[in-house]
């Protein structure tokens, strides 16, 4: 059971689960690569533990999105209920709904607060009620005794924004600035990120900043109003996607031809991308966010597991047709299914036999790595795996490698102590 997933945690163990996928290619034709998510803690048998999980609104795409990743994670895991609370773009409601949270007596909380000034003091009612809670994506900062806040490094993916736009446009420009909803912590990190990078240039002047509430209509508007007030304007950055989509409208209605920017890199927005009327998208993988908080809330709830660091952020990047690739969900774009991920390994037909040799298990790093790799191979199902530690000796480590030859493993995954030592017989194996 995970005890918390810090960045360097979470890359390590993407690093891993994808070492083992490609040993199981190799062992099993037609097994897919495994999906880079930390391995999911086992529910009790037979009981059922209900997790709601509330947004600011379901008719954002980006949050009907988190909502089927949280789903498909319970449903792995198994034995959970996931009460989804549509905020309706509401603060009152969402308020109202995690009352009602208390009211139930749900076993845990995973919430996005629409803005932080209007639902932390009720989050805060929820978790002196005994329910535990984690943020997700939207901070609810003031609040004590939160599990954790997953979610990711908006500031960074600001910073993305302004890098490019100081990159287009070394020599200066006028641009537009759509923001989201007001108190959204989002909204000011994101706004915060960009003017990192850009007010210390000194040469890109902010012509029209204003709200778009996160919403494509209002960023269609907003967009007409400041194209005809500052018709030299150069590019627009938003604070999401729907805003910047809005803002695609607004400048092919007005005839012109404007880099812009988006945040949250929603399947629309990667078309957009590709087809080339947005420059980009910050990718902050949403899915990865919703994996990791359920398994954090789960290892809490079923075995009193606290996260290391109670602050999880996932880094963003921004996504162009340089790197399109590297959308978490290009599979969802027509015509470009080909470029998404492949799915997660099945578990192989017959049981299969995984050497894992590391330096020395006395290292806490390789304790942690093996961790990391039985829980992967857990979630597969059907296979071993063989520790073979090498006591920090290289002669012990050449002769655990023999074995793995004489023993006939199916595969192996290796941390060669020196590598003048052990490449040899690693070639041998």
């Amino acid at each position: 059971m995970h005890k918390g997933f810090t960045r360097r945690g979470v890359y390590l163990a993407s690093s891993l689960l994808i070492i083992l996928a490609m040993v199981l290619s190799a062992c099993a034709p037609g097994g897919a690569p495994a999906a880079s998510e930390p391995a999911a803690p086992a529910a009790d048998a037979g009981e059922v533990y209900q997790i709601a999980f509330s947004v600011p609104a379901m008719s954002f795409p980006f949050f009907v999105h988190m909502e089927k990743q949280v789903r498909d994670e319970a449903a792995k895991i198994g034995n959970i209920e996931i009460v989804t609370l549509d905020g309706q773009d509401d603060t009152t409601k969402q308020v109202a709904d995690l009352e009602g949270v208390i009211a139930q007596g749900y076993d845990g909380l995973i919430v996005s607060p629409r803005t932080n000034e209007g639902v932390a003091p009720v989050i805060q009612q929820v978790i002196d009620a005994g329910i535990p809670v984690v943020t997700i994506d939207r901070r609810a900062d003031g609040v004590t005794g939160l599990l954790a806040h997953v979610g990711a490094d908006n500031v960074i993916g600001g910073e993305a924004q302004g890098e490019a736009i100081l990159s287009l446009f070394p020599d200066g420009a006028k641009i537009i600035e759509l923001l989201g909803t007001p108190g959204a912590s989002p909204a000011i990190d994101r706004s915060a990120g960009l003017h990192n990078i850009i007010d210390p240039a000194g040469n890109i002047e902010v012509v029209c900043g204003q709200t778009a509430n996160f919403s494509r209509d209002d960023g269609l508007t907003v967009t007409e109003n400041c194209l005809t007030a500052n018709p030299d304007v150069q590019a627009i950055v938003a604070a999401n996607d729907d805003m910047a989509l809005g803002a695609i409208e607004a400048v092919k209605a007005a005839g012109l031809a404007l880099p812009i920017l988006g945040f949250d890199a929603l399947p629309e927005a990667i078309q957009a991308v590709n087809e080339g009327s947005l420059y980009g998208s910050v990718e902050q993988f949403p899915g990865g966010q919703s994996r990791t908080a359920l398994n954090t809330i789960m290892g809490f709830i079923t075995g009193g597991a606290k996260p290391e660091s109670d602050v999880v952020l996932l880094s963003p990047k921004l996504v162009t047709k340089e790197n399109i690739g590297e959308a978490e969900r290009i599979g969802e774009v027509p015509g470009m299914e080909g470029m998404a991920p492949a799915p997660a390994a099945a578990a192989p037909a017959e049981q299969l036999t995984i050497a894992f040799s590391v330096p020395a298990m006395s290292f806490p790093f390789f304790v942690h790595m093996e961790k990391q790799v039985r829980d992967e191979a857990a979630k597969i199902g059907n296979i071993e795996i063989v520790t073979l530690d090498g006591q920090d000796d290289t002669t012990k480590q050449v002769a655990d490698l023999e074995g793995v030859i004489a023993q006939g493993y199916d595969g192996l995954i290796v941390s060669p102590r020196t590598n003048e030592g052990v490449a040899p017989v690693i070639q041998q194996v």
